[in-house]
């Protein structure tokens, strides 16, 4: 231990008396600990750390074919014996009525066995129990911590109390313990009716609100008994259909598709996954570029101590005690650089958190935990260990005769030479392949702002609504309706666009259940339509709905306020879709059927053809079809009156100075429906390109980082060779070389290791670029314009890297140089 501490102390010494040399290899390589340190904090958060359930690698998902017109579904299916529990769940969002203004409150209607599901227990009160699930008892609700304190800061009287939600009184009946929030960030829980024939209009009605780690719609959650597999649940599920088809179906052969069973956790991050992936093997590359310039730095910073070293082992020190001294320097080195890259890490998880893309799942809750701190330390301690060890065996291989004589200062040795000059090549490769992965992001992001969404942005605001269920389900006729046997939805529907209408500076009002880029969709529907049978997306608009987006009409006619109450209304496509199912060019006028959600319509005429609308995103656009033959981008519409929609304003200038006055508009028509998620259109593309913003902006400071300290590098490698060889050059030049002879040797070196460093990286680019393919738009893996561009780049630094030192060494006298040493 004393011997520790005496190296220990020996190593600040040594490292005070060069705070330049310290300062340098802190800094590489608190960049590399602190990226990468950043990035695996949001991995382990959010891919690696287990969902903050009882046994969650249990929880699974059940999806596919899993509904079946069969009584109550989930019951149906607990019928097997590989789930130990089986629950239900669909989330979304309802209306919060109180004293104040209504608010838009996330929740979610669940079975009763949801709670045990998760072993979870309610803090105060109870959960939900299989006697409830019936139209008299299921009035009930159950909070979470975070609402309970910050609509009833925290009393325990709150139990028996009633909310408002969606028009209905609910008692409250438990609150659930702090972090308990799914799915997403649910904040009251309701319960479904078993039977499903009761349910319509007695079970609460909740808008698909969008949110990260909360899939829309109705999801049947299982736990496996313990013991049992995924590969076991799939083969009974599948089972279970076939003896249900035998039952219900004799004789017949339906088409249907396989029960799905995953786990729980992989449906939360399947989309984010990739991307948080690719970041981390992006970050690794400047790690490794940090630790090679920083074992370079060290191991030029030990051939300038051979002669002390040799002294010491002349004088008895052991190699190994030389070793061991040398690397406690590195280690106190890598551990500083831990320290400082913790507090990079901290603030860069911040900056992730408040600048990232929305839509990763438990992206708010990732914090830096031991994992993290031991992943850091642990890294520190092994990249001390690497950059420390080769340069001190190559240090302690030494001649001690030719050291003590200054002979191996006038040479660099060639086993040291081909060393610095493989980290440089790597060095080099691994720059390249960052900067020809940034280029093809950034040019990818460019192409994205460059694409038309085929709407019009400017001066247009949406907002989100639901209608309650309960209170506009039913029909009305009345003195106050729109017209005999309108129903409730559309006499809103048409009161409130007249109403923010009549606004002064209002040019259009439209609303629509899906808006492009905003993040929620209605699905789609199975379509036959001259040559497509596919699922194909659908939205459900009103009649100015392509007004208020500046969609042109390219043939026909959009809708009227007529065909939402019309039974035989037609239907308006998409001119993608009308090229893909009607090539000839004769679409209008012909007919569509769709069917789906449980229905089956009759033919619907194409009344209009309108321009093609990214609908999803402004990059590659999914036809849900799965098919060659449909076009991506195939769109249909139709004129209806959902319950949760979004509001679509179209002003003469700045939307967001009406919002106070729709605001009082809708207050005036209805004071329990809150307007939420109040955004511009300019704000709802942008929101749309986050994630390609993110995975841009991020890879652009890696390779960024990557390129100076590339650059960095091989300057010292050059500027080490120079000084290494003053002695040599003033030799060259006394006997009649040239200023410029020199500069040209000089910086020849240089180019050749950074050329075949640009040759190897190119050539591993090929491999991944591969892997960021999914993620490009307009611009191909193997672009040639981004790997001349990246080469350009890298080549432009290493040439500045080269000239430096290679003009220093140009410029000294040579008798200066003869005396040198």
């Amino acid at each position: 231990m004393s011997t520790f501490l005496q190296d220990l102390r020996f190593a600040f010494r040594v490292l005070a008396k060069s705070p330049g040399y310290t300062a340098a290899v802190i800094l590489v390589l608190a960049l590399g600990v602190g990226g990468t340190s950043t990035v695996f904090t949001i991995v382990n958060g959010v891919l690696l750390e287990p969902l903050p359930f009882k046994n969650p690698s249990q929880l699974v998902t059940v999806g596919g074919a899993a509904s079946v017109p069969y009584g109550d579904t989930l019951k149906y299916w607990g019928q097997g014996k590989i789930f130990s529990i089986v629950a239900t769940c669909a989330n979304g969002g309802v209306n919060l009525a109180g004293a104040g203004e209504p608010e838009r409150v996330p929740a979610a209607t669940v079975s009763a066995s949801f709670f045990p599901l998760f072993g979870a227990h309610p803090e105060i009160g109870r959960g939900f129990a299989p006697e409830d699930e019936t139209p008299d008892r299921n009035h009930i609700v159950v909070l979470s911590h975070r609402f309970w304190q910050r609509n009833f800061a925290g009393d325990k009287a709150v139990l028996g109390r009633e909310v408002a939600l969606n028009g209905e009184f609910h008692t409250i009946v438990g609150v659930m313990p702090l972090g308990f929030g799914y799915p997403g960030h649910t904040d009251v829980w309701t319960l479904r009716i078993a039977n499903t024939e009761q349910r319509r209009g007695n079970e609460l009605g909740l808008g698909t609100d969008k949110q990260p780690d909360a899939p829309v719609g109705c999801r049947f959650l299982a736990r496996l008994r313990d013991g049992a597999s995924l590969a076991e649940a799939r083969r009974e599920m599948n089972d279970l259909l076939d003896r249900y088809d035998s039952t219900f179906y004799p004789g017949q052969k339906r088409a249907r598709g396989m029960i799905l069973v995953h786990p729980l956790q992989e449906l939360l991050v399947r989309e984010s996954r990739t991307g948080l992936w690719i970041l981390l093997g992006a970050v690794g590359f400047l790690l490794l570029i940090a630790c090679v310039n920083a074992a370079h730095m060290i191991l030029v910073r030990a051939t300038t101590r051979q002669k002390e070293i040799a002294v010491r082992l002349c004088m008895g020190a052991s190699r190994w005690r030389i070793l061991r001294q040398l690397l406690t320097e590195s280690t106190v080195l890598a551990l500083a650089a831990s320290a400082a890259g913790i507090l990079i890490s901290f603030w860069g998880v911040r900056a992730i958190q408040a600048f990232g893309p929305k839509d990763v799942p438990r992206l708010s809750d990732v914090r830096l935990d031991v994992r993290v701190l031991g992943f850091a330390l642990g890294l520190s301690l092994l990249i001390g260990v690497f950059v420390g060890l080769t340069p001190a065996l190559q240090t302690m291989a030494q001649d001690l005769t030719r050291t003590l004589k200054q002979e191996s200062s006038r040479a660099t040795g060639a086993l040291r030479k081909r060393l610095r000059g493989a980290m440089i090549i790597s060095e080099v490769a691994m720059t390249l392949i960052l900067l020809m992965g940034a280029g093809l992001m950034i040019r990818s992001l460019r192409n994205l702002l460059q694409t038309q969404p085929g709407f019009a942005t400017q001066n247009v605001i949406t907002m989100d609504f639901a209608l309650p269920q309960a209170a506009y389900i039913s029909s009305s006729v009345g003195p106050n309706a729109a017209g005999p046997g309108v129903s409730r939805v559309t006499e809103f529907y048409q009161r409130i666009s007249a109403a923010i209408g009549s606004l002064p500076g209002v040019v259009s009002v439209a609303e629509t259940a899906a808006l492009p880029l905003g993040g929620k969709g209605r699905g789609g529907l199975y379509l036959t339509a001259g040559r497509c049978k596919a699922i194909i997306q659908g939205m459900d608009v009103s009649a100015d709905y392509f007004r208020a987006m500046s969609i042109p009409v390219l043939a026909g006619r959009v809708f009227a306020e007529r065909d939402t109450s019309d039974p035989k209304y037609g239907i308006v496509i998409s001119q993608a879709m009308a090229r893909s199912c009607w090539p000839g060019g004769d679409a209008l006028g012909n007919f569509v059927e769709l069917q789906g959600g449980g229905f089956k319509q009759g033919p619907r005429q194409v009344i209009g053809i309108v321009g093609d609308v990214k609908f999803q995103t402004l990059g590659n656009e999914d036809s849900f079809a799965g098919r060659r033959d449909v076009a991506p981008g195939a769109v249909y519409y139709l004129p209806a009156n959902p319950l949760d929609a979004t509001l679509i304003v179209r002003a003469e200038s700045d939307p967001k100075l009406l919002v106070p006055a729709i605001r009082e508009r809708v207050r005036r028509l209805d004071p329990g429906v809150p307007l939420f998620n109040i955004r511009t259109m300019t704000e709802v593309l942008s929101d749309s390109m986050s994630a390609p913003r993110f995975r841009g902006f991020a890879l652009g400071i890696f390779a960024g980082l990557a390129l100076v300290l590339a650059v960095f590098g091989l300057y010292s490698v050059v500027a080490y060779s120079v000084a290494c060889r003053t002695h040599e050059l003033g030799v060259r030049m006394a006997l009649g070389a040239q200023p410029r002879d020199i500069l040209l040797m000089v910086a020849r070196e240089g180019m050749w290791l950074a050329l075949a460093g640009i040759a190897l990286g190119t050539i591993g680019s090929y491999w991944t670029n591969k892997l960021i393919a999914t993620f490009l738009y307009g611009v191909r893996p193997t672009d040639p314009a981004t790997v001349v561009a990246a080469a350009v780049i890298l080549a432009a630094g290493t040439i500045v890297a080269c000239i430096i030192p290679a003009r220093r060494a140009s410029s000294v006298h040579p008798s200066a140089a003869l005396r040198y040493e």
